[in-house]
């Protein structure tokens, strides 16, 4: 039978799936993503667990509450408060999301978080073949275009910080993945690379050498014991 644990267990999920597809690609399905992620969180109905996670997870909550924080006392500081608060919501899951993971009773299963990892590297990669192939379709038309509108959806920082993390995402797969298909995911890898190279993002660009070689060093630890 169906409780509300049950039910909050199916929430939890489905609404990090739809998070972690969502963040590259859409606002709205990233707030409703976090909106399923709360509802689970209330539908748990353990405030006594919730008590003792807090015990246990205080110093980075508080952390996290602390940094959204700085950003609420910034209104004050701002010449634009209708820009501020559009910034504010955007980092509103700085706030959020350490609440909800950090006192949810949902057994974080590491398979569901490499398949969410896996979602949003996927989406990530998906954005940018989208906003490359409009890109293109519009430069071949005679518009002017920022290299920006490389990415549709969300900044091209934001972006890039994403495929970043896929690429890393994907060396580790294969270190892991066992079949021989494995090998094209470096299809996926060289994609990214051309893509934040055309893109001409610094972020990717200094962000790219580093991950290669925190993976290069993460192999050699692994396989020589040093």
């Amino acid at each position: 039978m169906l409780n509300n644990k049950t039910i909050a267990f199916y929430i939890f999920y489905a609404g990090l799936f739809g998070l972690s597809i969502s963040i590259p690609v859409s606002k709205f399905g990233t707030s409703i993503g976090m909106i399923l992620l709360s509802l689970a969180w209330f539908l748990e109905w353990n405030w006594k667990d919730k008590f003792f996670l807090y015990k246990q997870n205080k110093l980075f909550l508080i952390s996290s509450a602390g940094l959204f924080l700085i950003f609420v006392f910034g209104l004050f500081q701002s010449e634009n408060i209708v820009y501020a608060m559009r910034d504010l919501k955007i980092k509103a899951p700085l706030f959020i999301m350490p609440v909800v993971l950090g006192l949810s009773g949902v057994k974080l299963e590491r398979n569901k978080i490499i398949i969410s990892l896996a979602l949003l590297s996927a989406s990530g990669i998906s954005a940018s073949i989208i906003g490359f192939i409009s890109y293109s379709l519009k430069i071949n038309q005679g518009e002017i275009l920022d290299l920006r509108a490389m990415s549709p959806f969300i900044s091209l920082i934001r972006l890039s910080l994403i495929l970043c993390f896929a690429f890393g995402f994907i060396l580790w797969g294969l270190n892991r993945i066992r079949s021989k298909c494995k090998w094209l995911l470096i299809i996926l890898n060289l994609w990214i690379v051309y893509f934040i190279v055309i893109s001409e993002s610094l972020t990717g660009i200094i962000l790219l050498p580093v991950v290669s070689i925190y993976f290069l060093f993460f192999i050699l630890k692994r396989d020589f014991k040093f």
